[in-house]
């Protein structure tokens, strides 16, 4: 039970003692007497228990200003307490010195009869309209406390549904903060995400970029090394060719006369020799060497021919 609610059982319990504190001014019995009596006893007993349940609520609260209100607000009660049992005790004893004097005066009025018949007769007929009377008084008195346990149980039952209503409003609203804040954070995702999106977008025509950078740079290449393994080598080869004919034209020019002399001094050189040595050499080593000597030398003529 919440401090509202133990606060509100509070002021009905103030309520019906005060209520019948009060119905003590009008009671002619002692019987009736009694029973507010009782009534009063069991209302503060009920009070003083809710005082103590409420002080002790208030002892747990957490938030210092709020369990300064709370025993404040409860102080009130506690004072408002010591009043009614004063109250009580002073109007207990007042009715109860009221009756006293009315019976005390019943029966003086019933002994100022005039014979013993009247007096039994009029003592009767008070007794039985007193009786009556106190019939109807608790009659009257049982069916107002009834309607008001009744009225207190509709109380209670709309109290626990208010209770209900408002925990489940206090859900509702914790519900829908949750909601909220799952909310903000989708959006701050969705933001994040659309950040990402707008980089990642960028760097795919960055990427694009470089891939037909590389791609140019790569064809550029193929194309350099196709021109260098076919064109340049083609005109290589026909400037090659052209300065080779040129050249092996000249050398032939010049090797002809270098061949001849050179066939000309190794045929005297070799002529020379054998003059020499024939003094000193058989006659057959030097036909053979003659021999040897003329086919060199027609070698050498023919060589020269060729050239």
């Amino acid at each position: 039970m919440s401090l509202d609610s133990q606060f509100r059982t509070l002021h009905r319990r103030a309520a019906d003692c005060e209520r019948h504190i009060h119905r003590l001014d009008r009671v002619d019995s002692h019987r009736l007497r009694e029973e507010v009596a009782s009534l009063i006893r069991t209302d503060l007993r009920s009070l003083e228990d809710d005082i103590k349940r409420t002080r002790l609520m208030a002892e747990q609260e957490d938030n210092e200003t709020a369990k300064a209100q709370v025993l404040k607000r409860l102080s009130q009660y506690e004072t408002q307490y010591r009043q009614m049992q004063t109250t009580s005790r002073m109007a207990l004893w007042q009715s109860k010195q009221r009756v006293d004097d009315q019976e005390r005066k019943m029966r003086q009025e019933l002994f100022m009869g005039r014979s013993g018949e009247d007096f039994t007769e009029q003592f009767e007929l008070k007794r039985r309209g007193r009786t009556h009377q106190e019939d109807r008084l608790m009659q009257a008195s049982s069916d107002v406390t009834d309607a008001l346990r009744r009225t207190s149980s509709l109380m209670q039952q709309e109290l626990e549904k208010s209770s209900i209503s408002a925990t489940m409003l206090a859900e509702s609203s914790k519900t829908l903060h949750s909601t909220y804040s799952e909310y903000q954070g989708f959006g701050s995702l969705m933001n994040i995400s659309k950040r990402l999106v707008t980089q990642l977008e960028a760097s795919d025509w960055l990427d694009r970029l470089l891939l037909m950078a590389g791609l140019a740079f790569f064809t550029l290449v193929v194309l350099y090394i196709i021109k260098k393994r076919t064109w340049d080598v083609g005109i290589s080869w026909v400037s090659w060719l052209t300065g080779n004919g040129k050249y092996a034209t000249r050398a032939a020019s010049h090797a002809i006369p270098s061949a001849s002399f050179v066939a000309q001094s190794a045929a005297s050189s070799v002529a020379s020799s054998v003059a020499s040595a024939a003094s000193a050499i058989p006659t057959e080593i030097t036909t053979k060497v003659t021999e040897v000597i003329e086919e060199a030398v027609s070698k050498a003529a023919t060589i020269k021919d060729e050239l």
